[in-house]
């Protein structure tokens, strides 16, 4: 854990340091950065205060320091295609994703994003990074690699991070610390105040998402720093009305978008035009994970193909649970709603697949954990196919992308207006539904999704639907009403209870109701001491449009041929990447062959899952 103890050695080392949040990045002192200190009696006041304070390195001349921070497999190779004999053997920090190294550098070098290469950013004057051993948001811990000291920095790196002149034809006014260049610093950061303080309502977000972005432009030039741009871009916010969260979600993404495209302008020639921001339409997150460019949409599709797809099949769990669909699970509180979501995991499990579940409702993990014992999982399958995140910042970019590429099948968010807050998203409301379905959801296109919403108590307030009813409906495809019916909530002394399951919405038609939507009731039953929990539905009126016997027997045959052809274990990235077809379609094969004992299941390095045929396919 971190502590003062722990900042103090790091002092040592000639660095500045400073508090973050608990598991996060952002500052905690009213300066962030600037107020870095080695003053021991300051740093035991601060970690006094704030005992769980992750630690901040104060990057640039103040710690004689300058970071590279590389983030990912990709920027890994690039490195390794670019590093000298040597560059390797410094300070080295092990990362959630990847690695900083810690070089000696006096001079002012610049933040730069990807400049290096993709995905290896750096920082320098202004800047910080996080160092050990804090914790991560997701629970990885920051750790030193080895007991080295900083080296001196290359001079390759030196030259590649240096500001050039970009519009400038060499402008010598643009020197890291020249006059003319603070003078411009000062009076853009005074413009893009003004600007995004006096913006009306309906635009403000997207006048603070371009601030950003060409603040973002001008932090990767080496012209502004970047907490001074955070600092500036907060306060206007505020004086324009935008909550702290929404404003926080906007200037990260915009500055991080912005700083792709690292700008310096010729001060003998000021006219000249900064890179143009992404058109921002709707609140905070809308440049996170979805919004990267892709393939047009406005294409015409071929609908022959389509009419020979099978419609989807609600057989995934008590034949009310799609396997690829988006499903709002709504309920008054204690009506099992979390329990009921848990209990899909086991069939995902059986068909070959994993689970995560993104836990912003605040639930210990050991609870969950705990519940997912009592459900019959054991601890290889907690450790190796079951993850929990438990968020407690707003989501960058990375973050939700390093969740999907995990290729979880199910995917649980508990709880959905929790979620919103999180990323400064209002529930009640069309736009903040539709961020927080962007943001967290669509991600995970072709995957299950359960999504969990409470209702009010008040069932004459609330209405027939969640909280914020048919925004939230409009959103998915399934929505599950659950209410408590029989018996009491259960307990850890054991007890029993009752569910009554109701379909209020159905988007693919293929999940049979009763009267008002009524489907059946789940009979819960908990052993004394809660070490178990079992269920059962009854009294259901589960027909599906399509027998439980399907299979998609072309995908399962060209899997099973890749597999042999290939003739050694494979990831289901490996199969998708190997198998023509659909990859949504292709990971749905796989599932089916694992169901059906045509595959086995083996772990390999870093327990990823490797599928091998067990046994040849034969179409039924």
């Amino acid at each position: 854990m971190p502590g003062a103890v722990e900042a103090i050695t790091l002092t040592e080392l000639g660095f500045n340091v400073f508090p973050l949040e608990p598991r996060g990045k952002r500052p905690l002192t009213p300066n962030g950065c600037k107020d870095a200190t080695r003053d021991n009696d300051v740093i035991h006041t601060w970690w006094t205060r704030w005992p769980d304070a992750n630690i901040g390195v104060a990057t640039g001349p103040g710690s004689n320091l300058y970071v590279i921070d590389i983030d990912g497999p990709d920027a890994e190779t690039a490195w390794s295609s670019l590093a000298q004999t040597g560059d390797d053997d410094t300070l080295t920090v092990n990362t959630s994703r990847g690695r900083h190294l810690y070089y000696r550098c006096g001079d002012p070098l610049p933040n730069t994003a990807s400049r290096i290469a993709v995905g290896i950013d750096t920082r320098g004057n202004g800047g910080y990074v996080v160092a050990p051993p804090s914790i991560h948001p997701s629970g990885a811990t920051y750790e030193f690699a080895a007991a080295r000291l900083p080296r001196d920095i290359p001079q390759w790196i030196r030259d590649l991070v240096t500001p050039r002149a970009n519009n400038t034809g060499g402008d010598p006014t643009m020197v890291l610390g020249h006059p003319a260049r603070d003078a411009y610093a000062k009076a853009t950061l005074s413009r893009l105040y003004d600007s995004v303080a006096k913006a009306e309502e309906g635009t403000r977000n997207d006048t603070l998402n371009r601030a950003a972005f060409s603040a973002g432009n001008l932090i990767a030039g080496g012209v502004l720093e970047e907490h001074d741009v955070e600092m500036t871009l907060h306060a206007a916010a505020s004086a324009a009305g935008l909550t702290t969260n929404e404003a926080q979600a906007t200037i990260h993404s915009g500055v991080t978008s912005g700083m792709q495209h690292p700008w310096t302008p010729d001060l003998r020639a000021p006219h000249t035009t900064p890179p143009q921001p992404p058109a921002a339409t709707t609140t905070a997150p809308e440049n996170t994970p979805h919004a990267e460019e892709r393939p047009s949409s406005w294409q015409p599709v071929d609908i022959a193909t389509a009419a020979d797809t099978p419609p989807p099949d609600p057989a995934f769990h008590h034949q009310v649970i799609y396997p690829d669909g988006r499903h709002l699970i709504s309920g008054e509180p204690e009506a099992m709603k979390s329990w009921f979501a848990l209990t899909a995991i086991r069939p995902a499990l059986d068909a070959g697949g994993t689970a995560l579940v993104i836990n912003t409702d605040g639930t210990p993990t050991w609870d969950i954990a705990q519940r997912l014992q009592a459900l019959g999982h054991t601890d290889q399958e907690l450790r190796h196919r079951i993850a929990v995140v438990n968020p407690t910042d707003p989501p960058t970019k990375e973050d939700v992308q390093h969740l999907v590429d995990r290729g979880d099948t199910l995917i649980i968010l508990d709880a959905l207006d929790p979620a919103g807050h999180l990323i400064g998203a209002d529930t009640n409301t069309s736009e903040g539904i539709q961020i927080v379905m962007r943001t967290l959801v669509d991600p995970f296109a072709g995957r299950c999704v359960l999504i969990i919403d409470h209702v009010a108590k008040d069932k004459e307030s609330r209405g027939r639907y969640a909280i914020g009813s048919q925004r939230k409906l409009a959103a998915v495809d399934v929505h599950i009403g659950l209410e408590l019916t029989g018996g009491q909530p259960l307990t850890r002394e054991g007890g029993e209870a009752t569910t009554t399951i109701t379909i209020h919405k159905d988007r693919f038609g293929g999940i049979s109701r009763g009267p008002k939507g009524r489907y059946g009731t789940i009979t819960w039953t908990a052993t004394p001491g809660g070490q178990e929990i079992t269920h059962a539905v009854t009294d259901t009126h589960a027909t599906t449009t399509r027998g439980s016997d399907w299979r998609p027997t072309v995908l399962m045959g060209r899997v099973a041929d890749a597999l042999t052809i290939d003739g050694s274990a494979m990831t289901k990235n490996q199969i998708a990447d190997a198998t023509r077809g659909k990859r949504a379609e292709v990971l749905k094969a796989v599932q089916y062959l694992y169901a059906d004992g045509y595959l086995t299941l083996e772990f390999g390095p870093n327990n990823a899952e490797l599928y091998r045929l067990s046994k040849p396919y034969e179409e039924g």
